[in-house]
């Protein structure tokens, strides 16, 4: 929450016609701010850099994120048809798709919420 905040102030510094646009945007090669929205590539760079940085094997990407939250909030009890709506999902089972095997397990088993 602090670094959207600073972001965004930052931004209000800015001229107005900066100021508009995407949250998250390229850098030209003569650091300036576009307006433009970063490509898909540069997400999927960007974040490929920082688990490499990080020392995690495999591969990571765009979507590497969107398992992420899905995985995460449905581990966390959240209700399928939110995590659809906030995913941009139209079916459960392409959700459910993308969690990880962990947590998929918890759909199918009845038992796991049962007590000891």
């Amino acid at each position: 929450m602090a670094a959207w905040q600073a972001w965004t102030a930052f931004l209000d510094g800015l001229s107005p016609r900066v100021r508009r646009g995407s949250a998250f945007r390229p850098i030209d090669g003569h650091d300036c701010l576009r307006t433009t929205r970063l490509s898909r590539r540069a997400i999927a760079d960007a974040i490929a850099t920082r688990a490499s940085a990080m020392g995690l094997a495999g591969d990571w990407g765009g979507h590497s994120l969107r398992r992420g939250f899905a995985t995460e909030a449905y581990a966390r009890g959240n209700p399928e048809l939110e995590i659809m709506r906030h995913g941009r999902w139209r079916a459960a089972s392409t959700m459910r798709g993308y969690l990880e095997e962990g947590t998929r397990a918890r759909i199918t088993n009845p038992s796991s919420n049962l007590g000891t």
